[in-house]
Parts: C-alpha cells; structure tokens; sequence
C-alpha cells in the first residue's frame, strides 16, 4: 500500500501504525483460529463460502518486517527498491516514457521502517521467502534440465590470473598510476548479482571459458583447472558483495577451451574468453 506524500508528512503516526498493524497482523495469522475469523469476515463481506474465502489467504505470499526491511533498506540486497527503480527507470526512458528521474529516496520514507528496526519491535521476523538450496554440481544441474536463460558477461582477467581486483601499473603523463586490470570487473558482478536476485528461486550456474590461443603447447586440465578458478572466482565475489544470496544456488564450473562461443568462428580468442550465467529451474540438481 502507499499513502500520498502530504498525507504521509503530516500523519506519521497513522502510517507508522498502519505500518505496525499489518505486521502484526501476519504473526497473528500463523495461528488456525484467527484464519478462520478471517475467512468468515471475508466471506460476511464478499458474500461467497467461508472454505473459498479461507483457501484465498494462500494465494499471495505476504511480506513481513524482515522482507520489507530486504527490500527497501538492505544495500546488500542485489534486487532491493533502488536497484529495481534504477532498472525501470533505465527500460522506460529507453522507450521514451519517461526523461527525469525522480531520486529513489524521494520516492519512499524508510524513516517507519527504521525505527521499527531500531525498535527492534520484529526482530524475530526472519525472510520467509528466501529459497533454501541444498549443495549440488553445475554437473547434476544441467543434466536434469534445460536452462531458461544464458547471459554471456565478459571479464577481462590478467594471463593465468583470476584475480577480479588485480591492479596494474601503468605510466600515465610521466608517472606510474596504479589501476584495475579490468575496471569494469564491479560492474560486471553488480549485474550478475541483479541476475540472480530476480530469478532467486532458481539455480545459477557460472560457466568459464578461455580461448585457445595455446591449445597444443599446454596440457587441457590445466586450462580447465584456470576456467574453474575464474568461475569461482566470480562467484566468490558476487556472495561477498551479496550477503544475501546463498552460496548454494550458485554452482561454479571451468569449460576451458571446450566450446567456443560462436562454432562458426572457434578461433574468435576475444569472444572465447568469456563467463557464461546460466540459469536453471530450482528442482534441477
């Protein structure tokens, strides 16, 4: 729900416990007795059965203290409110429906839920919508389905290094300057991350590949072995950065110089070198 910004400004109050009741109300609900009140007022009011009405409380999941909290005023969250607002900012002024962008924190008052926080009024409220993932294989993933999507991401990684922060240093105007080997390897993670936070209900498998620019002169399970670390490697760096993601729904593998990314040109060594996210459904593994 939402309340108009003059409504909100000058009757904090009457939000705040609007706010406190819902919240309230989704603790008093685990109990059997109050879902059948409910029902039978819903069922009073919308003039239909008492076993529908009673059958509709779960058809939508509701968001308690913990999941708001996520979603508005966690930064670790890699699909949190200014990171979704930021996204449908970018998609509809790219089809020109809008052109200024209002700042996200104008758009929403945290102020509720951080004194609630502060409060520690539900503190006992956990994220009930998170999906729990047991370990598995990219292995056993990908031989139980087909993945529903692949983004290719690039990362440029040093020779034989899979350091995503590793510096070099380079002259710059007669002095030597410090700088990322790849300075877009962040914003390469950051993407992933908004990934995997939209389809957070199913299992992301990070894929590594190198080119093959030395196949003959060095052994295949050594360029394996690079490709595994650089998988891992991202992966690694997406759950730091995303403490909220399970590491578990991440599977890392090396793919080497196995498979080129266009077969019509294997020899593409500026293409080949690549990190593939795949994603599967939840049950596959």
């Amino acid at each position: 729900w939402y309340a108009r910004a003059d409504f909100a400004k000058d009757h904090k109050d009457i939000c705040a416990g609007l706010v406190a009741g819902i919240f309230d109300s989704m603790e008093a609900l685990k109990d059997e007795g109050a879902k059948d009140q409910v029902s039978q007022w819903m069922a009073d009011g919308y003039s239909m059965p008492v076993e529908d009405a009673k059958g509709m409380l779960g058809d939508a999941h509701w968001t308690n203290f913990a999941e708001n909290r996520d979603f508005f005023i966690n930064q670790n969250n890699p699909t949190n409110f200014e990171r979704t607002y930021d996204t449908a900012f970018f998609l509809y002024n790219k089809i020109k429906v809008v052109e200024n962008k209002v700042p996200f924190d104008q758009i929403v008052d945290f102020s509720i839920l951080k004194d609630l926080e502060k409060a520690g009024t539900y503190a006992a409220q956990q994220n009930e919508y998170e999906v729990r993932f047991a370990p598995t294989t990219a292995a056993a993933i990908q031989a139980e389905s087909e993945e529903i999507l692949t983004k290719t991401v690039v990362i440029h990684f040093a020779p034989n290094s899979w350091d995503l922060e590793k510096t070099i240093t380079r002259e710059v105007d007669g002095k030597d300057k410090e700088e990322l080997y790849d300075p877009n390897a962040g914003f390469v993670v950051e993407e992933v991350g908004k990934l995997a936070g939209q389809y957070g209900a199913a299992r992301i498998v990070i894929e590594g590949h190198t080119d093959s620019s030395m196949k003959g002169r060095i052994p295949d399970d050594l360029v394996k072995e690079l490709s595994q670390n650089r998988a891992n490697a991202v992966k690694e760096s997406l759950v730091k950065k995303f403490p909220s993601l399970s590491p578990n729904q991440f599977s890392a593998v090396g793919k080497g110089w196995d498979r080129p990314a266009d077969p019509g040109d294997p020899g593409n060594n500026a293409k080949n070198r690549r990190v593939e996210i795949k994603v599967y459904p939840a049950e596959a593994g």
